[in-house]
């Protein structure tokens, strides 16, 4: 097996991650980004990197089933909303935030 079909495997293979947002009461789920979204994301924002994030919120938060928890017409309220909790979600979905707290503790 060439190791390109090795690597599309393995990506096929991850299980969506979640976050519990104790303050919305909510558990988020979103899949391993490819590098293809966060190029579309990032397009889409022309350089603004609270669109980056609010992009990754908006296409890449899901619900349990998979389908989006927010759609476009979200972000101007999204942009109004404390900004810890949605970078919190936006790392999230960006992957960033693969070390918890606990683990961060142990460190």
């Amino acid at each position: 097996m060439k190791l390109i079909e090795k690597a599309l495997q393995h990506f096929q293979s991850i299980e969506p991650r979640e976050l519990y947002v104790s303050e919305w009461d909510v558990t988020i789920y979103a899949t391993e980004p490819t590098l293809g979204q966060k190029s579309k994301w990032m397009a889409k924002s022309n350089g603004d990197n609270t669109d980056f994030m609010l992009n990754a919120i908006v296409e890449g938060a899901l619900d349990k089933d998979g389908k989006p928890l927010f759609d476009v017409g979200d972000k101007p309220t999204l942009r109004r909303i404390g900004s810890t909790i949605t970078e919190r979600v936006g790392l999230f979905v960006l992957g960033a935030s693969a070390v918890d707290d606990e683990e961060r503790e142990k460190n």
